[in-house]
């Protein structure tokens, strides 16, 4: 904040403050009195622990005032469940190029996870399985060895309900019920298929069902 600092820089224009909440007691006095000049204007982060901050006295109640005219609120990916895939396939894309995928079940491996640290959390994930994947395709093992921490409790229920929400949420042309039968087929058929070495008999057998329902399967995964 001092002279050449970002402030001065940002005259007549924006600055951004991340973790806000962190400032010492002296740096709070000089946003507080940058507030009340309206220059630059201010656009602050800040985590959950701000109220507390002001609660403990570590933070100025009349800046967190001044900070809070326009509070929004920032869903964390727990909250936005539906939104890790499409994160996910943005940061893949980003960092490994735009011909990297994810397997579907590693798009299940990601939307299984708790994802505390949020968005950095997911970044350092798909970095790790892109590079684990060594160029192909971003497979589960990939996105499951990546990042220890963070994964949900991840019982075939709570990911089920997980997927069935994601749809909820973004109704597909097909229609809910008709796009979670398909994406199981494509989990349980591909599953069976590797643990089979791509014998199509063998995987039949494993998911309990005939070759020519196998064969149906595989027909519509490759059409849709």
């Amino acid at each position: 904040f001092g002279p050449g600092g970002a402030a001065e820089r940002a005259a007549g224009g924006t600055l951004y403050l991340k973790d806000v909440e962190r400032l010492p007691p002296d740096l709070q006095a000089v946003l507080l009195r940058l507030l009340r000049t309206g220059d630059p204007r201010i656009v602050a982060s800040a985590g959950a622990e701000l109220a507390e901050a002001v609660r403990r006295g570590a933070f100025r109640d009349d800046l967190y005032r001044r900070l809070a005219a326009l509070p929004i609120h920032v869903p964390s990916l727990s909250e936005a469940q539906a939104d890790v895939v499409p994160l996910a396939r943005a940061l893949l894309a980003r960092l490994a190029g735009p011909a990297a995928r994810f397997s579907e079940e590693a798009e299940a491996a990601l939307r299984s996870r708790a994802w505390p640290g949020n968005v950095a959390e997911l970044e350092g994930v798909v970095r790790e399985a892109a590079a684990r994947a060594g160029g192909g395709e971003v497979r589960a093992e990939h996105v499951e060895a990546a990042g220890g921490a963070g994964r949900a409790p991840g019982t075939p229920d709570e990911v089920l309900g997980r997927w069935v929400e994601e749809l909820l949420d973004r109704p597909p042309p097909e229609g809910v019920y008709r796009a979670l039968v398909d994406r199981l087929d494509r989990v349980a058929v591909t599953r069976a298929l590797e643990r089979a070495g791509g014998v199509r008999i063998r995987a039949a057998e494993l998911l309990g069902i005939n070759r020519n329902t196998l064969y149906a399967k595989l027909d519509r995964m490759n059409r849709t």
